[in-house]
């Protein structure tokens, strides 16, 4: 899935400064809001997860340290922007 800029959006998270891409993989830029102390992204999949979502799949969650409280859910087109 691909991190999307999305209606009401208030900035964009970068890398952490310590990020080493080489060792820890690709981090990339992350269009967020801020809801109630936590922060909002939105994710769009590829053609080829929304196939696997259609035939039965699911969506994964991973996060990397200790679970953080958090939810999935969906929003409409009319929330989307284009990506950068």
């Amino acid at each position: 899935m691909t991190p999307w800029h999305f209606v009401g959006q208030e900035r964009v998270l970068e890398a952490p400064s310590q990020w080493d891409h080489k060792t820890e993989g690709e981090c990339g830029a992350l269009p967020i809001r801020v809801v109630d102390g936590g922060c909002l992204s939105v994710w769009k999949p590829s053609p080829e997860e929304l196939a696997t979502l259609n035939a039965g799949g699911a969506v994964t969650s991973w996060t990397q340290g200790p679970q953080r409280v958090h939810a999935l859910g969906v929003c409409g087109p009319e929330s989307l922007l284009l990506p950068e």
